[in-house]
C-alpha cells in the first residue's frame, strides 16, 4: 500500500491483520509442537518412512532441521509482504511451525542430558533464557551455563 507508518492504516485493516497473524501463529505453534514430537519419535524408532535412517540422535536432528527450514521461510515471508499478504502468511505459517520444532523436544533433551539433581534449576534457567533470547539461542546458553557450573565444581 506504499504507507510509511502503520498509523496511516485504517483501524479495521489493523484489526484484521492482528487477527489473521494471530490465527497463523497459533495454528503454526500447534502443528509444530505436534509434529516435532511425532517426527522425533518416528526417527528414533525407525518407523514408517524413517526405516532407513533410525538414530538415537533424533531430537537434535529434528531441532536443527526445524531451524534450517524456518530461516528461509521467515525471510521469504517478510519479503513477500509487499507482493502478496496471503503468500506471506503461508510462508510465515511454515516458519512458525518449524520454529516450534524445538518446543517439546528441548524438554526431553534436558531430561536425558542433565543429571537429576540439577534438572530443576536447569529448567528454570532454560525458561528464563529462552524467554529473554528466544528458543534458538536459549538452549545454547543453558548448556554453556551448565558447563561453567560443572567446571567450577
Amino acid at each position: 500500500m506504499k504507507l510509511n507508518s502503520t498509523s496511516l492504516l485504517d483501524e479495521n485493516d489493523k484489526a484484521n491483520i492482528a487477527i489473521y497473524f494471530g490465527i497463523v501463529t497459533i495454528a503454526g505453534e500447534i502443528v509444530g509442537v505436534t509434529m516435532d514430537s511425532t517426527l522425533s519419535t518416528l526417527l528414533r524408532s525407525g518407523k514408517l518412512c524413517f526405516k532407513c535412517c533410525q538414530t538415537k540422535r533424533s531430537d537434535p536432528i529434528i531441532c536443527a532441521l526445524g531451524m534450517f527450514i524456518a530461516a528461509p521461510f521467515l525471510f521469504g515471508g517478510l519479503k513477500l509482504m509487499k507482493v502478496s499478504v496471503e503468500a506471506s502468511y503461508i510462508f510465515l505459517f511454515v516458519a512458525i511451525t518449524r520454529l516450534c520444532f524445538n518446543s517439546a523436544i528441548k524438554v526431553d533433551l534436558q531430561m536425558t542430558t542433565i543429571v537429576p539433581w540439577r534438572r530443576n534449576p536447569a529448567k528454570a534457567w532454560q525458561i528464563l533464557i529462552s524467554h529473554l533470547f528466544g528458543d534458538a539461542f536459549g538452549p545454547y546458553l543453558v548448556g554453556l551455563l551448565a558447563e561453567l557450573k560443572t567446571l567450577s565444581d
